[in-house]
């Protein structure tokens, strides 16, 4: 029997009048149902970090009392349960898109329940009616919350085939293209590093970490999404934690280049390097190049990967306390371009900006084909000075670039950008909203500008 069917069912069931009391008794609770389900799933582990950000809570709870009204409105028309039920699978589309675990739901839906039935036991309904009631409201949330469920599930499965074929298409592809320039970001570290500890003189606080290196972003960032699970990985991850550890243990002995213990520290380093360099030629010979899940044109990801990315990077901004950002690039006057020289010349115009807007972004950083003129760049371990840094990088990149429109004709271009530096919201959505909001608003001012967004508080 359809979700659909079972619902009208249990409220052919269940009194008409006995409908209207629970509401009675319920909607006048539903801020303070809120307030005591929030209360409890902030200090959940499974929930907690979802919960933490101020707008993200005011906002849920205000959702949460629209869901319980929502939830005792009478239905009887097909119309009526079917928008109900399709209303449920959205809630559930976006539980997955902030990645929600399914025990966080379980939990929540244990503790909606109980606030529900505690204040249905104390409002003293007879023995009957009371029977009645939590047997209508245990049926009306476990058929809401299998809708949500059946909708999550879905996504999710979507969701882990789409990782999958992102890190099958971008592996061959990003290795191929990248493994030079990340070796060149590794030994270029080592060379500075020798240099310091032999010449002495410096603070070991003011010398980049390996983990901000293109190498090491890459590593962290795009590496661990591309080949999650893989030993090679894991590996590199590892030798990375420990350059670091052993670069500051050599600190110790900086400016002494006759020291043992220096010796020792820099051959143990050596060696590492070398090992982290062989395991990036191990994962380049074993990657393949695949075509799909690329925009045609500008070889970038499209859309399709868009959110595998964001909830990744989300979900590694909330565990490790570093943000990222979000830019949103828009060609300026670019439908000019196609009426006065061409679709073709527009064409052409898209590839370079693409390779130009490439080669300025860091090798642990993202690049999307986001729709027509628009490009989208996922910034990853940036906060909002160095975010809005990178955006004027491009942006001057763009400005400078001859952009050829065929054998002995160039052109100039600008583009229009707007920043949105991650606060904490779990739904990646708000993040590129906000984005989208400021290349507006940098469209407005003028163009060939970079606007941050700021919200009305700032």
């Amino acid at each position: 029997m359809s979700r659909n069917s079972l619902l009208k069912l249990l409220y052919s069931n269940t009194k008409s009048e006995l409908i209207d009391k629970i509401a009675t008794i319920i909607l006048p609770e539903t801020e303070k149902i809120a307030d005591s389900f929030y209360k409890y799933m902030q200090v959940r582990e499974e929930s907690a970090h979802y919960l933490d950000n101020n707008t993200v809570q005011t906002r849920l709870r205000a959702s949460m009392k629209e869901w319980l009204e929502n939830l005792l409105i009478k239905r009887s028309t097909d119309e009526e349960t079917e928008e109900f039920i399709e209303r449920q699978q959205y809630i559930g589309s976006r539980h997955a898109r902030i990645s929600l675990s399914l025990s966080a739901m379980q939990i929540g839906t244990a503790a909606i329940k109980r606030e529900i039935f505690c204040r249905i036991i104390q409002s003293g309904m007879n023995s009957g009616e009371l029977t009645d009631a939590i047997v209508f409201i245990d049926e009306l949330v476990d058929l809401s919350i299998s809708a949500m469920n059946q909708a999550y599930v879905t996504d999710m499965v979507s969701d882990a085939k789409d990782q999958q074929t992102l890190k099958m298409q971008a592996i061959g592809f990003d290795m191929a293209l990248q493994s030079e320039s990340l070796r060149a970001s590794l030994f270029d570290w080592h060379r500075q590093i020798i240099r310091i500890l032999f010449e002495g003189g410096h603070d070991a606080t003011g010398i980049p970490s390996i983990r901000r290196t293109n190498f090491g972003l890459w590593v962290m960032h795009k590496g661990d999404l591309l080949f999650s699970g893989a030993a090679e990985i894991q590996h590199l991850k590892e030798i990375t934690n420990e350059i670091d550890i052993t670069f500051h243990q050599a600190m110790q002995f900086c400016g002494n280049p006759a020291s043992e213990d220096l010796k020792n520290t820099l051959t143990k380093i050596d060696k590492l390097i070398e090992n982290a360099s062989d395991t990036l030629g191990l994962m380049t010979d074993r990657s393949l190049t695949l075509e799909g899940g690329r925009d045609q044109l500008t070889r970038l990801f499209n859309r399709r990967f868009l959110r595998t990315v964001m909830q990744r990077e989300i979900k590694s901004s909330l565990a490790s306390g570093e943000s990222f950002a979000v830019l949103l690039l828009d060609i300026d006057h670019f439908k000019r371009i196609n009426d006065q020289f061409g679709h073709d010349a527009g064409d052409v115009v898209l590839q370079q900006f693409s390779e130009v807007v490439t080669l300025t972004i860091r090798a642990g950083d993202f690049v999307f084909r986001y729709g027509g003129e628009e490009f989208l760049c996922v910034i990853t371990s940036v906060g909002p000075e160095h975010a809005k840094s990178v955006a004027e990088k491009i942006r001057k990149a763009i400005e400078s670039h001859k952009f050829s429109i065929g054998e002995n004709d160039t052109i100039d271009i600008t583009t229009s950008i707007g920043l949105a530096i991650f606060d904490g919201h779990p739904d990646y959505s708000h993040l590129i909203s906000k984005a989208d909001l400021a290349v507006y608003q940098a469209k407005n001012e003028g163009r060939n500008r970079v606007s941050v967004f700021k919200t009305a508080q700032e």
